[in-house]
């Protein structure tokens, strides 16, 4: 284990980081009785990053549900609108939101962000496995905001600056967006969405 004194030294005051400096953050890691949130406020580095370098310098195979928190996209306020009020009750039977998700609408085709961004293509339910919706009905639609998990293998050196600068100045905000299903109802007001690191939602 590394003494505190010895990680301070280590840390590293920009966003390049060497082989040495991460698998001394990956040995760290690897003592159970640190948390992944103490070992990366130890070494100056974001939860995610001593993520990602335990899991390529140490034993992949023990991979724990903690070492795999992924994102979370949220939106605040989506209002729908049905040209259909037929549709509208119908929907409203279960009032199911689905997301739709796909890195290669934006800039970067989400190589920033993403191990492989060509796997991460998606179209699921929002469910209570996958996140959580919170529904509003109004007159002719409603008022959606959703949080939604998105478990995808990504970019080793992701942090949060990364992450931020893809979603809202590399087109990632365009990268996806829930929707009704089958229904024919469209985006009318949204105060769009945003990416973060799931540990820290």
């Amino acid at each position: 284990m590394l003494s505190a004194d010895a990680a301070k030294e280590d840390r590293m005051p920009n966003s390049k980081y060497n082989e040495d400096f991460k698998k001394r953050v990956a040995l760290a890691a690897s003592d159970d009785t640190s948390t992944l949130k103490a070992v990366g406020q130890k070494f100056g580095v974001h939860p995610t990053l001593v993520r990602n370098w335990k899991l390529k310098y140490g034993q992949g195979e023990n991979m724990s549900e903690e070492l795999n928190p992924g994102l979370v996209w949220h939106i605040d306020r989506a209002k729908f609108s049905f040209d259909d009020a037929d549709e509208y009750e119908e929907w409203k039977k279960e009032k199911k939101v689905f997301f739709e998700f796909s890195p290669s609408q934006s800039d970067d085709f989400g190589e920033a962000v993403f191990a492989d961004a060509s796997e991460c293509e998606d179209d699921f339910e929002v469910n209570a496995d996958r996140g959580k919706v919170s529904i509003t009905l109004e007159e002719d639609g409603p008022i959606i905001s959703a949080w939604v998990k998105v478990s995808a293998d990504l970019a080793e050196d992701l942090d949060e600056e990364t992450l931020s600068e893809w979603s809202s100045d590399e087109g990632g905000w365009a990268s996806c967006s829930i929707h009704l299903g089958p229904y024919d109802a469209s985006i009318s007001e949204d105060d769009g969405g945003d990416w973060r690191f799931a540990e820290d939602s």
